[in-house]
């Protein structure tokens, strides 16, 4: 067995390198999101966005040049426009 001191997945040399991630990245809506309405959800879904491109965006100046996102909305076109919003916020970057 290996006594080395394990630092875990986000150290390390190849981890310095990487991007610190936004705390919002990955971050639930709030549990009471759709009993606020559709207008709050919007707004949240926006905000989430710019949060994902700014995330992404240090990647794709890197040469990323495809991402695997999985939108959540209980409304399909909103997550659609949530993912366009992150490729066209990524596209001005």
């Amino acid at each position: 067995m290996n006594s080395a001191t394990v630092t875990g997945p986000a150290t390390g040399p190849v981890a310095e390198n990487r991007p610190p991630a936004s705390p919002r990245v990955g971050m639930l809506p709030p549990f009471d999101l759709l009993e606020r309405g559709p207008e709050a959800a919007a707004a949240f879904l926006a905000q989430a966005a710019d949060d994902v491109a700014e995330f992404l965006a240090p990647y794709a100046d890197a040469g990323c040049v495809e991402f695997n996102l999985v939108p959540q909305s209980p409304d399909p076109d909103q997550a659609i426009a949530g993912l366009a919003a992150v490729k066209k916020l990524l596209a001005q970057a």
